[in-house]
């Protein structure tokens, strides 16, 4: 199996997003110029992103919604029912927890921890790994180390998103 690029994985929820959000809309094709313009790149990026994982164009690089949204959902494995953990989550994780559809995109959620920062990356992550647990969603804003196993662990860093939301706006502020 070839090494996805990490990019190309995180920007496949963005398409299947919009997508989603077309086919809402009641449309039943689109061409890659406009789904690009709607997401704001270059349609070369989405389809370079797509040869990843086959031929996805047809005449023109227009897409059948639908079919696209299908393919991309398989290959997120949102046909799937993984179990995971919810590490840390505070009063947003447990928001989520009550709001969010997490079966929808291939989840079932079978708990979340949430312990002093002290414990955090240590015991309780050794403890999930020891009964098989098999993916992490860690919000506790600290990396988990889960040592040589196989777990998967998303580290969630909501701060992250903020530093990038404030370069962005003191580039705009710069310029004037």
């Amino acid at each position: 199996m070839k090494h996805i690029p990490d990019e190309v994985v995180r920007r496949l929820p963005q398409y299947l997003r919009r997508l989603d959000d077309l086919h809402e809309q009641g449309l039943e094709r689109i061409s890659s110029g406009q789904l690009c313009r709607q997401l704001r790149m270059a349609p070369s990026q989405l389809r370079q992103d797509l040869s990843w994982f086959g031929d996805f164009t047809q005449q023109a690089f227009t897409y059948d919604i639908d079919e696209l949204r299908h393919e991309i959902g398989r290959i997120l494995g949102t046909h799937e029912e993984f179990s995971a953990v919810l590490i840390g989550p505070g009063k947003i994780g447990s928001a989520l927890l009550e709001h969010f559809d997490f079966i929808v995109d291939g989840y079932k959620v079978l708990g979340a921890f949430d312990a002093s920062k002290d414990r955090i990356g240590t015991e309780i992550a050794d403890t999930l790994v020891a009964s098989g647990i098999q993916a992490i969603w860690n919000f506790t804003n600290r990396d988990l180390d889960v040592g040589d196993s196989d777990m998967l662990v998303e580290n969630v860093h909501f701060s992250d998103s903020l530093l990038a939301l404030n370069y962005y706006l003191s580039q705009k502020k710069a310029r004037g």
